[in-house]
């Protein structure tokens, strides 16, 4: 494999959940003969603050390594090589996993296949704005993934080659498969104080909230 995975991590809490995944990260990508970037960044003070500083962290990977690469949330569990993305080449600017819709507005950002491309470059510039104005502001606060789905992507999807990539790219942790689906990769759900917080400040309900708080629940 050739495109290089990327991702970063900040622990908070005082726990080492994320760093701990980081290691497993690598080891898989070692496994698997991929080429990897994972780098540690000082944490933002919580775990909605470093979700919203992703879209910047991939501006000045791309900024810096001028290639493609694929970004995975560094608590991602990798099945399987992952060689496909070497083909996306110039096909794509763009790509997400899409569980249970076919909706092409509704992606998983746990994994994202970034291209070195101009539109790529504006987009994370604006996914940029919209987490700061989001961080900062005094609206209902979110994640990037909702920023990134109400108000960039809208804007941006006519523009760009967005490859819709299946749902064994993003598999729900403890879900069951049919025997003839091999799983690619199961996404991380963090636990924590302070995503809990972040998601009862977004409204959830403490049931709903707590469904979203599966840590390593199912990973031995």
């Amino acid at each position: 494999m050739l495109t290089e995975i990327v991702s970063f991590f900040a622990d908070v809490d005082n726990r080492t959940y994320y760093s701990d995944h980081a290691k497993r990260l690598r080891q898989s990508c070692e496994e698997f003969g991929m080429p990897c970037d994972i780098r540690q960044l000082q944490t933002n003070g919580s775990y909605r603050a470093n979700c919203l500083s992703k879209p910047r962290f991939l501006l000045e990977i791309l900024e810096e390594k001028q290639k493609p690469f694929v970004w995975l949330d560094v608590d991602s569990i990798v099945h399987r090589p992952l060689e496909i993305f070497d083909e996306f080449g110039e096909f794509y600017d763009l790509a997400f996993p899409y569980i249970g819709t076919l909706n092409p507005l509704m992606p998983n950002v746990s994994l994202i296949y970034i291209n070195n491309a101009p539109v790529v470059f504006e987009f994370l510039k604006c996914w940029i704005d919209e987490c700061e104005k989001n961080l900062h502001g005094n609206g209902r606060k979110v994640f990037d993934h909702e920023i990134l789905i109400c108000k960039v992507l809208p804007s941006f999807f006519l523009r760009m080659k967005i490859k819709q990539l299946n749902p064994p790219f993003a598999i729900w942790p403890g879900q069951t498969l049919p025997e003839d689906i091999s799983p690619m990769i199961t996404i991380g759900i963090a636990d924590g104080d302070s995503k809990k917080n972040s998601l009862l400040e977004m409204g959830m309900s403490e049931e709903v909230a707590k469904a979203n708080l599966i840590g390593n629940r199912y990973h031995s």
